[in-house]
C-alpha cells in the first residue's frame, strides 16, 4: 500500500471511529427524552439499553464467522449499513404512539456497531503493522472515546429544544438521527472509495473465524466465567451511570439544574474517561493491571456510595469522578482475562468476552427498577456492587500474578 492510500485509509478509519463512539452515547443521552415523550418508568426506558446490548450475545460470535468470510472492509460497510437503516427508522417508529416500535430500530444500530468491532479494530491495527499495530489502535480508540466525549454536548444542543430545555421533545431526537444517518451514508462512500484492506499478517480474519469455533479449554473455564462476569457488570455498570445522568444531575436535590445543562455537564464523564485512559496506559505498565483495577474498582464503588448518600454539589462531583476510574477498566479486564493463553485460545476468549457485553442491557433493567421504586440515588448501590464484583475478580487475578 502508496504512503498515500495508508493515510487516506487512516483518515476515514478515525472519522470511522469518532462517529462510532458518538452514536453510542447519543443513545444512551436518548434515553430521558424517550421516557418524557412515551411517559415510561426508569425500568422501561432501559428497554432502550437491553435492546441495544442484546445484539453482543445474538452476533457477538456470529459477526466474526461472516467477516473471515467476506473481509474486513465488507464488514465495516456491512456495520454501516446496520447503522443507517436503524437510524433512519427511528424517525417514523418516534411517531407511533407505541415505545416498542423504537426497540428495533435501536437494535440495528447495535448490530452495525457489533459487525464495526469485529472489522474496524483489525483494521485499525494492520494498518501500522508490525510494532506499531498497538500504537494505531490505541490511536483510533482514543478518537472513539473523543466521539463519547463529544455525544453529551451535541445531545444538549439537539434533544434538549423544546420549552425550557425539557426532555420529551422527540423532534430534536428526529433530526439528530436523520444527521447521522446523511453522516454515515457520507462515510460509508469514503470507506468505499478510500480504505484498502492492509495486506499484512496481521490484519487477516483469521482471528475473527477461530472466535467462531466454540468454548475454550475445560480447564480454562472458570477463569473465562470469572472474566465474563467482569465484563458483564462493568458495561452493566457504566451504561446504568451513563444512561440515567441527566436525570440524576437535574434533579432537584442535586443540581437542580435544566436537562439540557445536565446533558452537558454529562461530557465530564466521558472526558474524565477520556483522561483515564490516555493516563492509564503508562500507570498499567509500571504496577501492575490487576493493582490498578483494585484500586480503580474501590475508588469508582466508593464515589457511587457517597454520591448515594449526599447531595448536591458533593453528590455531582462524586458521580462524574467515576468516569476517570472508569477509564482503564474494559481494556485492563480484558487483558487480564486472556492473559497466559495462546494465540489460538485467546482468540476463542475473545469471542466469549464479547458475548458478556450483554450486561449492558440486563443490569441497567434491575437497575431501573430499583430507581422507580426507591429513587435514583438509592439505585447507585446496583452499580457499586457490579464494581465489588469486579474488584474480586481484580484480586484473583492479583494472586496470579499478572
Amino acid at each position: 500500500m502508496s504512503a498515500r492510500r495508508r493515510y487516506l485509509s487512516k483518515s476515514v478509519l478515525a472519522m470511522l471511529f469518532f462517529a462510532w463512539g458518538l452514536v453510542s452515547v447519543l443513545i444512551d443521552m436518548s434515553i430521558p427524552v424517550f421516557k418524557g415523550a412515551f411517559e415510561l418508568t426508569f425500568q422501561q426506558a432501559f428497554l432502550v439499553q437491553f435492546a441495544f446490548f442484546t445484539a453482543y450475545l445474538f452476533l457477538g460470535r456470529l459477526s466474526g464467522a461472516v467477516v473471515a468470510r467476506i473481509g474486513l472492509r465488507a464488514g465495516v460497510l456491512i456495520g454501516l449499513a446496520f447503522m443507517i437503516a436503524g437510524a433512519l427508522s427511528v424517525v417514523p417508529a418516534s411517531f407511533s404512539r407505541n415505545f416498542n416500535f423504537v426497540l428495533p430500530s435501536i437494535f440495528a444500530i447495535a448490530c452495525g456497531i457489533t459487525f464495526l468491532q469485529v472489522s474496524a479494530n483489525p483494521l485499525a491495527a494492520g494498518l501500522s503493522g508490525g510494532s506499531k499495530s498497538a500504537g494505531q489502535l490505541t490511536m483510533v480508540q482514543g478518537l472513539n472515546s473523543l466521539g463519547t466525549f463529544a455525544a453529551p454536548f451535541v445531545a444538549g444542543l439537539l434533544f434538549f429544544i423544546g420549552p425550557n430545555d425539557a426532555p420529551g421533545d422527540l423532534a430534536g431526537v428526529r433530526l439528530t438521527f436523520m444527521a447521522i444517518a446523511a453522516l454515515l451514508v457520507i462515510l460509508s462512500g469514503l470507506i468505499f472509495a478510500l480504505l484498502q484492506t492492509p495486506q499484512n499478517p496481521e490484519a487477516q480474519v483469521a482471528r475473527p473465524a477461530q472466535i467462531a469455533q466454540g468454548a475454550p479449554n475445560p480447564s480454562d473455564t472458570i477463569p473465562l466465567i470469572l472474566g465474563m462476569g467482569a465484563i458483564f457488570f462493568y458495561v452493566g455498570a457504566e451504561v446504568s451511570i451513563s444512561s440515567t445522568l441527566i436525570s440524576f444531575l437535574s434533579s432537584a436535590d442535586i443540581l437542580d439544574v435544566s436537562a439540557k445543562r445536565a446533558a452537558s455537564l454529562a461530557g465530564i464523564f466521558w472526558g474524565g474517561a477520556l483522561i483515564g485512559r490516555l493516563l492509564g496506559a503508562p500507570i498499567l505498565t509500571r504496577f501492575g493491571a490487576a493493582r490498578i483495577l483494585t484500586i480503580c474498582t474501590l475508588m469508582a464503588a466508593g464515589l457511587l456510595v457517597s454520591a448515594s448518600l449526599t447531595s448536591g454539589l458533593i453528590a455531582a462531583a462524586c458521580i462524574l469522578g467515576v468516569g476517570v476510574f472508569n477509564g482503564v477498566q474494559f481494556p485492563t479486564i480484558f487483558a487480564l482475562s486472556i492473559s497466559g493463553r495462546s494465540l489460538e485460545n485467546r482468540a476463542r476468549v475473545s469471542g466469549w468476552l464479547c458475548t458478556a457485553i450483554v450486561g449492558g442491557g440486563i443490569v441497567p433493567l434491575l437497575y431501573g427498577r430499583l430507581a422507580d421504586t426507591s429513587g435514583l440515588s438509592a439505585a447507585l448501590v446496583v452499580p457499586a456492587l457490579c464494581y465489588i464484583y469486579i474488584f474480586i475478580f481484580a484480586r484473583v487475578a492479583a494472586k496470579k500474578g499478572v
